[in-house]
């Protein structure tokens, strides 16, 4: 559902990304999921979601998938990010600006989120978490 959601985010169609992301953290996990497994793809899907949402126009339910995102850990690399992505977000209003300065970090502060992704067969390209589409 992930490499779905990514898909459609890669197409331009941020809607359906958003619903296919929020499909994800609604899902439960796989019998035998490693704990981390289910933290990076949830942690995941709730950022992705943030962002196809704010690409959508739709900020009120991007703030919903960020406070989720801190309340499960808030010192997860991804919620960390995404404080900083909401901070940028609401000083230019502008969701490219607000990926630009946070681009940099997220190979460094969620590599290993990346990898856990990537090992489990998801579509993650870490210079395009925070993109527009």
């Amino acid at each position: 559902m992930l490499n779905a959601a990514e898909a459609a985010f890669a197409r331009g169609d941020a809607a359906t990304a958003a619903a296919l992301f929020e499909r994800v953290t609604n899902t439960p996990p796989a019998p035998g999921e490693a704990a981390a497994a289910s933290a990076a793809i949830v942690d995941y899907a709730h950022f992705r979601a943030a962002v196809a949402l704010l690409a959508a126009g739709r900020e009120d339910e991007a703030r919903l998938d960020l406070d989720e995102l801190q309340s499960r850990d808030p010192n997860s690399p991804l919620a960390r990010l995404g404080a900083q992505l909401w901070d940028q977000y609401g000083m230019t209003g502008q969701l490219r600006a607000a990926c630009a300065q946070l681009q940099p970090q997220l190979a460094t502060q969620a590599g290993q989120v990346f990898a856990t992704l990537i090992a489990l067969g998801v579509n993650v390209d870490p210079t395009r978490v925070c993109s527009v589409p």
